[in-house]
């Protein structure tokens, strides 16, 4: 690994708005992982963290400073507040985990481009969806080639970003995301009972962390979920966490048809700190997005100690490797034997859960941090490549 030149102090700034109290998001937990590593804690380099007035700041440490912008218009924070607040703090540069930079800023900016989810995935049809995408693609293309340096979180979405957005792969840097360490397999069992208490969780379950759209697939789970027999169903439940939506009530229209009101439980909101006890007691996990430019929560559910049971799409291959049993999203069927093999096979049980241990090393805060860290210090000429 490159030896870092220690020579001199950067002044970093980095758009913490992300950091919401009790609440996940990607790009949340993406600050959070960096900011909360070690080697970024113990860094010669001094962070400006801003924010606006509902950021939650993390831990205090002594090379790092809050700064809270006023957010009552997102565009104006963007390019017009925090402009003039780099130039006044006279930042070296600034990190952002957004796909977007303020225009006109006094220094080099990285950004971060989790994935081109719009492209494949929308709201929108027709004429509607067309514009928007390339009006989107137009403006974010132009963000991400007069960045300093882009970031992303896969190779999936390198390929993406360069295809779309007309960027040489060379100058997109992947540094994937992180796990943090408190997802590990040694949650106390009186923890994971006091929140399965908490969330109404009464039987053994199978866990899905959801934002209920239809490109995370949780019809596709329901139906496969239906299609187990009836003894599994009344000793397994199915738990799809998430915040409720206009998404959700057809699913549990859905559930309600199929007869399985009392196995399928949406228990709403998971708040971020019982997230490791959950995925714990769960007796496994399953994603079967369509589309993910990462896919934390499978990695998170591993390092607690549970088997996953992924889908074979998009990014989730490259992530998961073989630590997981890959199905095909499409085929419901296939979620369903994945799912009664890996319920009534203790030693497959046994594999993958070694297997998932053994895996997420390589998300490990420190490691990731170390990457994003790097191509910071390598973005403002302090180190050769790698």
């Amino acid at each position: 690994m490159t030896n870092y030149l220690t020579h001199k102090t950067l002044k970093i700034g980095v758009d913490c708005r992300e950091l919401l109290p009790h609440t996940f998001t990607g790009f949340g937990r993406y600050i959070e992982n960096f900011l909360s590593a070690q080697i970024t804690r113990a860094s010669q380099h001094h962070f400006i963290l801003y924010g606006n007035q509902h950021t939650n700041f993390p831990n205090p440490n002594d090379n790092y400073t809050f700064k809270i912008i006023q957010e009552k218009n997102t565009l104006w924070w963007d390019h017009v507040a925090i402009v003039k607040t780099l130039r006044q703090d006279r930042v070296d540069l600034f990190f952002t985990p957004y796909d977007k930079i303020p225009i006109n800023a006094p220094c080099p900016v990285v950004m971060t481009i989790h994935d081109l989810l719009y492209q494949y995935v929308s709201d929108l049809t027709g004429l509607k969806r067309y514009l928007y995408n390339t009006l989107y693609r137009l403006q974010r293309g132009y963000m991400a080639r007069h960045a300093a340096q882009v970031l992303t979180v896969s190779a999936h979405s390198r390929q993406d970003i360069a295809k779309y957005y007309g960027l040489d792969a060379s100058r997109i840097t992947i540094t994937h995301n992180a796990v943090s360490d408190r997802f590990n397999p040694n949650i106390a069992t009186t923890n994971i009972n006091q929140v399965k208490k908490k969330y109404g969780l009464t039987a053994p379950y199978i866990f899905n962390l959801n934002n209920f759209k239809p490109h995370k697939n949780p019809s596709g789970l329901i139906e496969a979920y239906a299609q187990l027999s009836t003894q599994v169903q009344q000793t397994t439940h199915l738990v799809i966490g998430g915040k409720h939506n206009a998404f959700t009530l057809p699913l549990q229209q859905r559930v309600a048809q199929l007869g399985l009101s009392d196995q399928v439980i949406f228990p709403g909101m998971i708040d971020d700190d019982d997230l490791p006890a959950i995925y714990a007691g769960a007796k496994l996990f399953v994603i079967s997005s369509f589309y993910e430019g990462f896919g934390i929560p499978p990695l998170e559910a591993m390092a607690c100690g549970t088997p996953v049971i992924s889908s074979n799409a998009t990014s989730l291959p490259e992530v998961i490797g073989n630590a997981g049993i890959l199905v095909d999203p499409h085929n419901t069927q296939d979620i369903a034997l994945a799912i009664d093999q890996l319920l009534h096979d203790d030693h497959l049980r046994h594999i993958k859960i070694q297997n998932g241990l053994k895996h997420v090393t390589h998300f490990s805060q420190e490691k990731v941090a170390s990457k994003i860290l790097h191509a910071l210090e390598e973005t403002a000429g302090l180190t050769g490549g790698a």
